[in-house]
Parts: structure tokens; C-alpha cells; sequence
């Protein structure tokens, strides 16, 4: 099963700055920020072009990770993202040495996770991080689909904050890019 893959969207990091702006403007301190995709559209057409290949937007938010790691957990279920496998992710702040790690849990760690938050997001106790051996892992340095849909954390090896990327989920899922 592949985990990620690297793709192409366009000249990224043309238009990351204006999401950076974007975030400031907000001041955005949850995890998961939406965006409302209308202004997507106004704003950054670039991504919209670079993004055609892959189909339509359905969802379209800002990760910001203000701590040295994230949960282990699974991306949100519920609302625009019920079925969502994979999403694309993009590079916008201080992703350098950040580890996006995948997990694949035995059953007895599968079934002991929290309650699933408001938004769908399935997690499991910090500790599970510190035991289990990762599948794999990338660094998100360029666009890259990740398949959300299965237990990964983020290490932010250099402590550098906030990081910051850009998470996309499309019509047509793009798990079909995953093999």
C-alpha cells in the first residue's frame, strides 16, 4: 500500500505566501483552519489551475501545528470529508524537518482510540508514538498526497512554529493516485 506520493500542482511556492498572509490576517490557533473556498477561487486562481488534473475542490483548510508533534490520528470522517482516503497537502511554513509518519495499529491499538472529535478526526493516546514503529514517512516539502485515512502523526524535528500547510480534498478522491 502506498502512504504518499509526490505531485505536481504548479509553481507552489508562487502562491504559498498569499495562504501565509491569509493565516495572519485570521490569526488562526486551532489545528484545522477551513477556508472558504470562494475566496480560493478570487484570490489564488493559480492553485484552482494547478489543482485541474485532480478535479474539483471539496475542502480546502490550513494546518497549523504549534507543538512538536500532532496526534496520532486519522483526518477527519464526517461532513465534506465522509469517505475522503487521501488529500493533497502543500508547503507553506517551516515544513523543513517536519516527519509526516504512518502507522498501520494492531487491533488491540486500532480499537483504543478517543472518541472522534466534532469533525470526524479519530485519535489515540500520545504514548502510541513513542512505541510503534512507523510504515513510512515523508517530509511534506513539495505537494504531496497523503493518504489521511490512515493512523500518521507530524514531527516537527526542528521547532520550528507554527508550521504551516495547506490540506485539499477533491471530488474524485485522490487515493486513486496511491497504489
Amino acid at each position: 500500500m502506498e502512504y504518499w506520493k509526490r505531485v505536481n500542482i504548479g509553481d507552489y511556492e508562487s502562491y504559498a505566501p498569499k495562504f501565509l498572509e491569509y493565516h495572519y490576517k485570521k490569526s488562526m490557533i486551532d489545528f484545522w483552519n477551513p477556508i472558504k473556498l470562494n475566496s480560493i477561487k478570487d484570490t489564488v486562481p493559480e492553485l484552482i489551475e494547478g489543482l485541474k488534473p485532480f478535479g474539483e475542490i471539496k475542502e480546502i483548510s490550513l494546518l497549523v501545528l504549534n507543538t512538536d508533534s500532532s496526534t496520532l490520528h486519522i483526518d477527519h470522517t464526517a461532513g465534506l470529508n465522509a469517505g475522503v482516503e487521501a488529500r493533497i497537502n502543500i508547503p507553506i511554513l517551516n515544513v523543513e524537518g517536519s516527519i509526516t509518519a504512518f502507522f498501520e495499529l494492531e487491533p488491540q491499538y486500532a480499537k483504543n482510540h478517543f472518541p472522534p472529535s466534532k469533525g470526524g478526526t479519530i485519535s489515540w493516546p500520545p504514548i502510541y508514538r513513542d512505541f510503534l514503529k512507523p510504515i513510512t514517512t515523508v517530509i511534506v516539502d513539495s505537494p504531496t498526497i497523503l493518504r489521511t485515512s490512515r493512523p500518521h502523526t507530524v514531527y516537527c524535528k526542528t521547532n520550528k512554529f507554527p508550521r504551516i500547510t495547506l490540506t485539499i480534498s477533491l471530488m474524485n478522491d485522490v487515493v486513486n493516485y496511491l497504489n
